[in-house]
């Protein structure tokens, strides 16, 4: 969270060329990119994402209520152009990094209920984590990749990807 609203303030203020309150970004952030703009006073770990990944990207959208079987928290789905994310906001940083242990290594398994559960992902995930934020990118998009290591940090699980092999074909 620490390293997202420093990149946020770096990015704001050598675009704009001044200082930039970090409440007034989010603000507009939340404004720009979401469907219903509320005014927070405190930053939130997603919209300070949203913040950044509009700095690289040109059509960046967010939708809210997103849930996923496996998780504990609804989230927000943020589509890049074509690529979609997940992001989770758990209600502090020791929540997420539960809830993120309870994936395999690769990505591929998750513990539901206290049964280890084949995750039937559409392409290779990638998981990240930063403080209460647990996000998931299911997709192989490099600038999307570079981009999320560069603002998250390395993923903490990931790279399983059992339909590859079915979907190299030979001419």
């Amino acid at each position: 969270m620490r390293r997202l609203i420093t990149l946020v303030l770096l990015l704001l203020c050598a675009a704009c060329g001044q200082q930039a309150n970090i409440s007034d970004s989010v603000a507009l952030a939340d404004a720009t990119f979401t469907q219903s703009a509320q005014p927070t006073s405190a930053v939130s770990p997603t919209s300070s994402l949203v913040t950044v990944l509009a700095t690289s990207f040109d059509n960046v959208t967010v939708q809210d209520g997103i849930t996923h079987q496996f998780l504990s928290v609804s989230g927000r789905m943020i589509t890049l152009g074509s690529q979609r994310l997940l992001a989770f906001e758990y209600r502090d940083s020791a929540s997420a990094e539960a809830e993120a242990r309870r994936f395999s290594r690769d990505g591929a398994w998750i513990e539901h209920n206290g049964i280890p559960t084949l995750v039937n992902w559409i392409a290779t995930p990638h998981l990240y984590r930063d403080e209460s934020l647990l996000v998931i990118y299911v997709g192989d998009d490099a600038s999307t990749l570079n981009l999320l290591d560069r603002v998250l940090g390395r993923e903490f699980a990931g790279g399983a990807n059992p339909y590859a092999v079915a979907m190299q074909v030979e001419p």
